[in-house]
């Protein structure tokens, strides 16, 4: 289909997609949805100004809590060029991998791209629940957010797709998690319990926002496909905490950006494929045989460096006690 030597899609190569095996019409035919891609704006997601013990802002106390001067700016990667033309990518939708409360994972096959300038690359959907469009799409800003770690640290992202769900179709990936869970989510989550915990959508989109509260919207994440969890249960004592130090190391550039993960789990910690090629990171240097996904809980804060190390690490420990009890 396309020479060997044709670059991978980056972040800004795919304007469109067209998921087959995704949809059945209420006649229960099959059908095509189209989605187009989106682009989290930069300042989506306001930055927590959060406060030191000393209750004073800037902090007067020299803890090291707050960095005096605010969050770092986003580093971001320079990309070739956007196409000139609309690229669009085709593909089936195949096996559910795995699901959480917010988001759910599918495997594709058959792909193609409408140009021949770029070589395809495997890839995974992530879908967002019924009604977690908000969750989705604060993951895909801190992909955006966090770009410089792409391919290294967290997985590669190319690109956030919206579309609408015909009236009175059926959506499998929902049906599936659903049917798994015997349990439906009928309501966006509010504006609200954002803000007093992760970072308050920017109120000038809040009226954009309500798209996901109108229609029967599908969100969906293209990403790099993993294995499974890194960290395996019945690891011996020297192995895993060689792993755990990797983990480490990992968890503080995610943290030297700013961002608190707000979810460290075994489950959010994924080996690498041995398809896949890793970069150095560029803050530590290390290539990892893993990646840490899962960004919907995350948070962007004034918080130093050392404050959300420490948190990071702090939630990497019961992991560790855990998989020794294993053994």
């Amino acid at each position: 289909m396309v020479s060997t030597g044709a670059p991978k899609p980056t972040m800004n190569s795919v304007s469109s997609i067209l998921m087959h095996g995704a949809a059945t019409a209420g006649n229960g035919q099959p059908i095509s949805l189209i989605l187009k891609r989106q682009f989290p704006a930069l300042d989506l997601i306001a930055t927590r100004h959060l406060l030191c013990c000393c209750k004073l802002t800037p902090c007067k106390c020299l803890t090291g809590c707050i960095r005096p001067g605010g969050a770092p700016v986003r580093v971001n990667v320079a990309q070739p060029p956007a196409p000139t033309a609309d690229i669009h990518l085709e593909f089936t939708l195949d096996k559910h991998i795995d699901s959480g409360k917010s988001g759910i994972v599918n495997s594709t096959t058959l792909s193609s791209l409408s140009s021949p300038a770029h070589a395809m690359v495997p890839f995974v959907v992530k879908f967002a629940v019924r009604k977690r469009n908000k969750n989705l799409l604060r993951e895909a800003w801190f992909y955006d957010e966090l770009q410089s770690l792409q391919g290294s640290t967290i997985p590669r992202c190319y690109g956030y797709f919206e579309g609408e769900l015909p009236e009175g179709c059926t959506f499998a990936p929902w049906k599936t998690v659903e049917d798994l869970r015997g349990e439906k989510n009928y309501e966006e989550l509010e504006d609200k319990y954002f803000d007093a915990l992760y970072g308050a959508f920017n109120p000038a989109y809040r009226s954009t926002l309500a798209r996901f509260e109108t229609a029967a919207c599908v969100t969906v994440l293209l990403l790099e496909p993993l294995g499974g969890p890194f960290l395996e249960w019945g690891m011996k004592a020297a192995e895993l905490d060689k792993a755990i130090t990797q983990v480490r190391i990992a968890y503080r550039d995610i943290s030297q950006l700013g961002v608190h993960h707000g979810d460290v789990r075994r489950p959010n910690i994924l080996a690498v494929t041995k398809s896949s090629t890793s970069n150095p990171s560029p803050i530590s240097g290390e290539t990892y045989p893993f990646r840490i996904i899962d960004f919907e809980w995350a948070q962007k804060s004034d918080y130093s460096d050392t404050m959300i190390r420490s948190e990071h690490e702090v939630d990497l420990e019961p992991i560790r006690e855990r998989i020794l009890i294993s053994i």
